[in-house]
């Protein structure tokens, strides 16, 4: 990072997992007009155990919430990225309201909300993490959205709850999502047209 702002004028986009960013917080701060940071949140801090469970090496939930609001309360830029948010835990209209409602009070320019992607076993790792826990009926969820239809289904019911909590919390106008369509079944992609941009 410091090679990168001393020696570029690179625009500089951060995003982690990681509490270790509040130690380049001084360093972002002088060049906080091209320096934009994020921690992804894409669990609700009430569903803390889960994030603990499928990212064993990330900073606990409520951390990463309070360093991207301290980010925010020292002056600089944040954005919110909400991803993946994964079925049953982080798609419902209650689990973006608190997500969405966190990164606002923290200053995000935007937000950004996605699905889960199946990337290799990624959904098949995540599922055994949650049984591990006892989470049987989340391991379940996990392991049904690998079916194409059901991916389809949970993606445009995630993105529908994204664009009313956005719209709700004033903030429609800096909600991105980022998706993959060429898994959406036709009629769900005919759907989320109707939503124009």
């Amino acid at each position: 990072l410091k090679v990168l702002l001393e020696n570029t004028p690179a625009q500089i986009r951060v995003l982690t997992k990681g509490a270790g960013v509040e130690d380049s917080f001084d360093l972002m701060e002088e060049y906080s007009d091209r320096v934009i940071v994020s921690l992804s949140t894409g669990i609700p801090e009430n569903k803390a155990e889960f994030a603990e469970a499928v990212e064993p090496n990330a900073a606990p939930i409520e951390e990463r919430y309070r360093i991207i609001q301290e980010a925010h309360d020292t002056g600089l830029r944040t954005y919110g990225m909400l991803c993946p948010c994964l079925p049953g835990m982080a798609d419902s209209k209650t689990a973006l309201r608190e997500m969405i409602g966190k990164v606002k009070k923290a200053g995000a320019e935007d937000i950004w909300v996605e699905p889960v992607n199946a990337r290799g076993r990624s959904m098949h790792n995540t599922a055994d993490a949650l049984a591990k826990i006892g989470k049987i009926r989340e391991a379940k969820m996990m392991l049904d959205v690998t079916s194409a239809d059901l991916w389809s289904e949970y993606t445009l019911k995630l993105c529908q709850n994204a664009i009313e909590v956005a719209e709700e919390k004033g903030v429609l106008d800096k909600l991105h999502i980022l998706l993959y369509p060429s898994n959406l079944r036709r009629e769900d992609e005919e759907v989320l047209r109707e939503y124009g941009d």
